[in-house]
């Protein structure tokens, strides 16, 4: 998912090369990546990811909230009037996939939530 950058903040769920990966940009444009390590996204397969952030860690999950990896970060959060994406990043790189149950909270979940 993607809510805007250039002057807000984004939110990237993604996966590079089946690695899943979780960005929050900061409001200096800065990436915040937590990479998922060698936790794979197999093709053909419906693959739970969540990411969060509560203030000063960033956290991804994958199925059955396994959390596989997080970052600590001191970051500005911005806001900004932007649309909301889901399913491309970056303005032209589109999921070639099917997304469900898609959901955003107004506050970081626990491992418990998720």
């Amino acid at each position: 998912m993607y809510d805007g950058g250039a002057g807000g903040y984004d939110w990237a769920l993604f996966a590079a090369t089946n690695q899943p990966k979780f960005d929050v940009v900061d409001s200096a444009s800065n990436d915040n990546i937590v990479n998922g390590g060698s936790n794979d996204i197999p093709d053909s397969t419906w693959t739970f990811l969540c990411g969060t952030y509560d203030g000063s860690t960033i956290y991804l999950y994958k199925n059955n909230a396994v959390q596989i990896g997080s970052l600590s970060v001191s970051m500005t959060r911005a806001t900004a009037n932007v649309h909301l994406t889901v399913g491309s990043y970056a303005g032209g790189n589109y999921l070639d996939g099917k997304i469900d149950d898609v959901r955003i909270y107004n506050r970081a979940l626990s491992a418990s939530e998720i």
